[in-house]
């Protein structure tokens, strides 16, 4: 019986010890920097295309959004968060939030993509984000 109770708490222990280096990278606020864009469309509407710039100021993040499709640029974001691996973009402006889980490359060294979910005035609706190449 005590062999089977190490080996329980052996488990754990290893997974802890592969995961927290992929935990800091996801925490890392230089990972996020930079510009992440992603498409969405509601209903028989043309797909609309998101741009997020995300850059560190000090020890806290800022973005801005551009909407291309609606020539707007520089939209401020009210908060920026990065918990663990779930990042959440505010933008009062327009009344809209992005929620998003931060998925890493295989290296675990970058993000390869931010999956998640756009609302804006109640409405939510999926929307991944990639490094954006204009």
């Amino acid at each position: 019986m005590l062999n089977h109770q190490r080996s329980g708490l052996f488990l754990p222990a290893v997974f802890l010890l592969f995961a927290l280096p992929f935990a800091s990278m996801a925490e890392s606020p230089e990972a996020l920097e930079g510009s992440w864009s992603g498409q969405f469309q509601v209903g028989q509407y043309d797909p609309m295309e998101l741009v997020f710039h995300i850059e560190r100021d000090g020890q806290f993040l800022r973005a801005s959004l551009d909407i291309p499709s609606q020539h707007r640029q520089g939209i401020p974001a009210g908060t920026v968060s990065l918990r663990g691996d779930l990042l959440r973009i505010t933008i009062p402006d327009i009344q809209g939030e992005y929620y998003g889980a931060l998925r890493l490359a295989r290296d675990g060294q970058a993000i390869r993509r931010i999956d998640g979910d756009w609302s804006q005035s109640g409405e939510y609706v999926p929307l991944t984000l990639h490094p954006h190449d204009p």
